[in-house]
């Protein structure tokens, strides 16, 4: 009796193994990978189709695949994330954002299942460092980080304060990069985000700015409006540039562009110039705009890229932020190429004065002045707060023609106050920040005593905390070799 019982139950294994053979064959999905992961991955039961495989999704961006390894575009731990596959679709959690945090996907077919592993973290993510002290608050880092090289991936990131990611969207395609990730909040107290994604099928008209558009997302992350400078009679609808995006409302927008034009150089010569265009746009239509391609101060106010050197390639601007002053409505804009900053009139169009550079009207010393600055703003104090880059940057041919030697000193955080009626500088203070950024940088004023910088170009840090003296709180670095034009602090999420 008790050989039938064995016989009885070796046949009845036999036959449940055949049954799992049937469905899980070996050379689709492990019996080792079943037993560890089948309570802790996702099950989606397919139709047979003639797309084999079909494509996955995470929150309505491709992943990318490499073999049964999926790397995803985005992803985050603050709201559920969504994973459609073919016409399926489940939502998931994440706790952690991690290199060896994995996702177990299983593809149910009517007589096959086909394994993936959803790793939450792309291949080639920047591995990010955080140092803090104890005055450090909570709160939430957003940068941006590009490649050096061109094969290398780029990705808008948040994180805490510890460096932990929340959150982050990638442009996996070489050649193509991503920048100025920022948080809006709305009268109305909804969130909204930004950041600039260069066009897939153009080629930047020049080398100092890339163009595009802008991705406007809501406080999920999911994607609401492509912004691009809208057609006028003037030219036909532009890329977007990507140093400047100012969100006011959902559909309203201050977008900077260029569009080439010929210029009059100071020997009556012409030559080709790419001239800016600051473009607010609400609701579909352009409501203000201005260019400036009919401003000669501009022209002969250039140190970098002019156009009697670099003909074909003249960014005799280079705008590289435009601020909205909170006291008057009007636009605070920076010019790298002329290290200068204007005031420009909300409504007419106006330049209201010239600070800094060859057109400066308000007497500014050598100590006083400010070389390929970025960021420039006036807070609703009356401060005006700046990020000095304090170099003259990389074109030697332009210093030799100038007769002047490159300069290269440490960054800095300048604030002024202006009297701008009369045209005088009343205060100027300065605050160290110890490392040296050839292009890019940002400034926050947090507090009266904590600040926070984008670290630009510098390769001794991505973002920093410091206190009022120049004194480090945080430290925020990355070990590839990345850019990050500007970084944010923000307080919340939500």
């Amino acid at each position: 009796m008790q050989k039938i019982y064995i016989s009885v139950l070796l046949l009845c294994l036999f036959f449940l193994c055949g049954i799992i053979l049937n469905f899980f064959p070996l050379n689709e999905i492990s019996k080792e990978s079943l037993i560890r992961e089948k309570n802790n991955g996702l099950l989606f039961h397919l139709q047979e189709t003639s797309k084999n495989p079909v494509d996955i999704y995470v929150d309505n961006a491709i992943v990318i695949k490499n073999g049964r390894d999926l790397y995803p575009i985005t992803a985050q731990i603050i709201h559920p994330i969504e994973i459609k596959v073919g016409q399926k679709k489940q939502t998931i959690h994440i706790d952690s954002l991690q290199k060896d945090t994995v996702i177990p996907i299983y593809l149910k077919y009517k007589d096959r299942m086909i394994s993936y592993r959803l790793h939450t973290l792309p291949k080639k993510f920047p591995q990010i460092m955080v140092k803090k002290n104890s005055d450090v608050p909570n709160g939430y880092i957003l940068i941006s980080f590009h490649g050096l090289k061109l094969k290398d991936p780029s990705y808008s990131i948040i994180t805490d304060s510890s460096g932990q990611i929340v959150y982050y969207r990638g442009n996996e395609k070489p050649l193509y990069s991503m920048f100025h990730l920022q948080q809006w909040r709305l009268k109305n107290g909804k969130i909204r985000y930004s950041m600039h994604i260069q066009e897939e099928d153009s080629q930047s008209l020049i080398s100092s700015f890339v163009s595009g558009y802008h991705l406007v997302l809501n406080e999920n992350f999911e994607v609401i409006d492509k912004v691009r400078l809208l057609p006028t009679p003037e030219h036909p609808e532009l890329l977007a540039d990507e140093h400047e995006f100012i969100l006011l409302d959902d559909g309203h927008y201050v977008v900077l562009g260029y569009k080439p034009i010929r210029i009059t150089l100071s020997n009556n010569k012409t030559s080709l110039g790419f001239a800016g265009i600051v473009q607010e746009q609400k609701d579909g239509r352009v409501v203000f705009e201005w260019s400036g391609e009919n401003n000669q101060k501009l022209i002969d106010g250039c140190y970098e890229r002019c156009p009697v050197l670099m003909p074909s390639q003249a960014d005799f601007m280079h705008v590289n932020s435009i601020h909205i002053d909170p006291n008057d409505n009007h636009f605070v804009i920076s010019l790298g190429s002329s290290y200068s900053l204007i005031k420009l009139h909300r409504k007419t169009g106006q330049v209201l004065w010239y600070l800094g550079g060859k057109n400066d009207e308000f007497g500014l010393t050598e100590q006083q002045k400010f070389l390929r600055q970025h960021d420039a703003q006036i807070l609703s104090s009356g401060e005006l707060i700046l990020f000095d880059n304090a170099t003259t940057g990389m074109w030697k041919k332009e210093y030799d023609y100038f007769n002047k030697q490159p300069i290269v000193n440490p960054a800095r955080i300048i604030v002024m106050n202006l009297d701008e009626e009369n045209k005088k500088l009343l205060s100027f203070r300065e605050i160290p920040l110890n490392f040296y950024a050839k292009f890019m940088g940002s400034v926050q004023k947090l507090s009266s005593d904590k600040w926070f910088v984008g670290c630009g170009s510098s390769t001794e840090c991505a973002a920093k905390m410091i206190d009022a003296k120049g004194n480090d709180l945080l430290i925020m670095s990355v070990k590839q070799p990345y850019t990050m034009y500007r970084a944010y602090w923000v307080d919340s999420l939500n």
